[in-house]
């Protein structure tokens, strides 16, 4: 009889004290397989522990209700269902006997094993391998008849239909797998998932049954994101569909149809005849709802992208409609500037047709001044993908040029690409000519005007210094007011124009003190106006940057407004408070008729005129109304703010407010 030493026994025991060590090694190896580079521990481990456990049992001669062979069974069907390829599931089973070998080699055991001892391993590991090679190829067959019927399934017609793939699935699971008797998929709407397809519960496909996400069967199988296995009574207390109740069911299986890692349904099979599913049906009905899942979502995702191009041509022809009825001309180009579309307008106006304007032919109908400048602008911004804009000169089917002003805006795709520019030209011919005389009107004011009245006025001064007779220096005098008071209209016409039209009334600031402006002002004003009584007030720092002619502008404007419309017989109070480290705030107030409340917001527009204290408002004037407009273009220049208020108690008051240094322009 052979020694204990010598018995396999012995084997069995080394391997149950080395078990950790064996999986440790073998881990390390099966990490090297390219199909398990993709799995998590749990699923690389899967049955090879329980298969160690049994190799021992049976190495140790122990009488266990599980076989190796049962082991190898599940690892085949588990590792069909990961994707894996026979080879490498062989691979495996050679990586774990050469993990049990090396450990018994590194050991140097004493007495060593004898090779009738590693034999029985060996043995062992063989018939598992066969086990496994012959359940991985039978059950493969069958997930690739099943598979076949799907993808088939999916090629009906020019795009498959996701309803028709959930119908195969049902009658495939049916027909494939010979336990099953009912195949039902729901998918998910929102919170909800409705049965859209059943072979056995069709009741429930016709009603299209609903449930919540985590309540009934197959809401908890949505829910858990897991399988679930349900036998006997449980099918009545967790299911909720009353097609389920009435049939007499003994088990459902059902998973979860994943995409992204989200649950877009659930597919569950039911048996009449057994009361468990074989783990070899288990997988195919997974690897079955795997496949069906990406038929759908493939399916699904061409069904949106159909609906999508319809929608971007349904769009396209709106905005090709909408661009018929602009004023502007339209065009339409590529993401290369490639123009394939002109509105009607446009080919009106150049008399051309769209074939002999397509692409970048366009240039043919520009000024050969200014086409360079045009076209390398253009190719910056398709470069750049920034909106385009210029303005250049466009032959006319009368073979005319006329000048348009021209955008582009870039049409971007979901991923923020541009797939089309929308342009427009619109005519600035007339504008261009109101430019024109708008620098005109500037020349005229400025020189034409002025000058004749520079000399009249000089020529005033001369003859107030002669010895004239009492008439004619009363007329002298008439002479030099109305020249002075038409040299000031004339300086308001410039301001206005200014503000208005050319970008606001231009201003040179410089360190200055407001205090010695308002002064130098009222010297002037009381020597013309000595009736009238000017209180002047100056609170902290009155010192800041700003343009002193025209602070001085303002000054002169508001005291004279406050003496031609307050009350004469009251003083007028001009005050400066410099107390604000950041500001400076100039205010002139009188008594007299108040400013109706409906008139204050449209004060500082300009010709708005109020009648003088007791005047008709019917009767004429000497002012255009632009005095308050130009205080308030000249305190926007500054950065500053300007308002009033008017009210019976407390008279009328105009308060503007400066920054100490005005913002820089630009």
């Amino acid at each position: 009889m052979a020694p204990e030493t010598d018995s396999p026994t012995r084997l069995g025991a080394w391997l149950k004290r080395n078990r950790d060590r064996v999986l440790q090694r073998w881990e390390e190896s099966a990490k090297q397989i390219a199909a398990g580079k993709r799995l998590d521990r749990l699923a690389l481990l899967d049955t090879i522990p329980k298969l160690i456990d049994q190799i021992v049992a049976a190495a140790c001669e122990v009488d266990s209700a599980a076989s190796p062979l049962d082991a190898a069974t599940s690892h085949a069907l588990d590792r069909l269902n990961v994707g894996f390829e026979l080879h490498q599931i062989v691979a495996e089973y050679g990586a774990l006997r050469l993990a049990i070998i090396e450990l018994l080699d590194e050991e140097k055991a004493e007495p060593p094993f004898r090779p009738s001892q590693i034999a029985v391993v060996d043995r062992i590991i063989d018939a598992a391998v066969a086990v496994a090679a012959e359940r991985f190829s039978q059950a493969r067959n069958r997930t690739l008849v099943a598979l076949d019927r799907i993808s088939l399934s999916a090629l009906k017609g020019p795009q498959p239909k996701p309803q028709s793939v959930l119908e195969d699935l049902c009658k495939t699971l049916v027909e494939t797998i010979e336990a099953v008797d009912t195949a039902t998929v729901l998918m998910r709407e929102g919170d909800l998932l409705v049965t859209k397809a059943s072979v056995g519960l069709e009741e429930e496909q016709r009603t299209e049954f609903t449930v919540p996400l985590g309540r009934g069967y197959a809401g908890r199988i949505a829910a858990g994101h897991a399988p679930l296995s349900i036998r006997g009574e449980a099918i009545n207390r967790i299911a909720s569909s009353p097609v389920v109740h009435e049939t007499p069911l003994c088990v459902l299986y059902g998973v979860p149809l994943e995409s992204a890692g989200s649950v877009i349904g659930v597919a569950h099979m039911g048996s009449k005849s057994t009361f468990e599913f074989s783990e070899e049906d288990k997988v195919l009905f997974r690897v079955m709802a795997t496949r069906a899942t990406q038929v759908i979502v493939l399916a699904r995702g061409a069904e949106q992208r159909e609906q999508l191009v319809h929608e971007l041509q349904r769009s396209e022809e709106e905005l090709r409609a909408l661009a018929d009825n602009i004023p502007q001309l339209a065009w339409i180009a590529d993401d290369r500037g490639n123009v394939f579309w002109y509105n009607k307008r446009w080919l009106d106006y150049t008399g051309a047709t769209l074939d002999e304007m397509t692409g970048w032919r366009w240039q043919k109908l520009h000024h050969p001044a200014h086409l360079q400048r045009v076209v390398e602008k253009f190719k910056q911004h398709l470069a750049s993908g920034e909106r385009w804009e210029d303005t250049f000169p466009l032959l006319g089917k009368d073979g005319k040029y006329r000048w348009f002003l021209s955008r582009a805006l870039p049409i971007r795709d979901s991923s923020g690409r541009v797939v089309r520019w929308f342009g427009t030209n619109t005519d600035v011919t007339e504008h261009a000519r109101l430019e024109e005389a708008r620098e005109q009107f500037f020349g005229i004011l400025g020189h034409d005007l002025r000058n004749p009245l520079n000399a009249i006025v000089m020529a005033t001064a001369i003859l107030k210094k002669s010895v004239l007779e009492p008439g004619p220096e009363r007329a002298v005098g008439r002479i030099a007011s109305s020249a002075e008071r038409m040299r000031r209209m004339i300086g308001d016409l410039l301001d206005f124009t200014r503000g208005r039209l050319g970008g606001g009334i231009p201003i040179a600031p410089k360190p200055t003190d407001l205090r010695a402006i308002c002064r130098a002002v009222l010297d002037e004003v009381e020597a013309v106006n000595p009736e009238r009584r000017i209180g002047f007030s100056a609170e902290g720092d009155t010192a800041g940057t700003w343009d002193d002619q025209r602070l001085g502008q303002v000054v002169q404007n508001l005291v004279s407004n406050a003496i031609q419309h307050g009350d004469s017989k009251s003083p007028i109070l001009l005050a400066i408070d410099g107390r604000d480290p950041d500001s400076v705030t100039l205010s002139v107030s009188n008594q007299g008729s108040t400013i109706p409340a409906a008139l204050l917001p449209d004060l500082f527009e300009p010709f708005r005129r109020l009648a003088k204290s007791g005047e008709n408002p019917e009767s004429g004037s000497t002012s255009l109304g632009l005095g308050l407009f130009i205080v308030a273009e000249v305190a926007r220049a500054h950065g500053g703010q300007v308002r009033a208020e008017s009210t019976d108690e407390r008279g009328t008051r105009f308060e503007v407010r400066l920054p100490r240094v005005p913002p820089k322009s630009g």
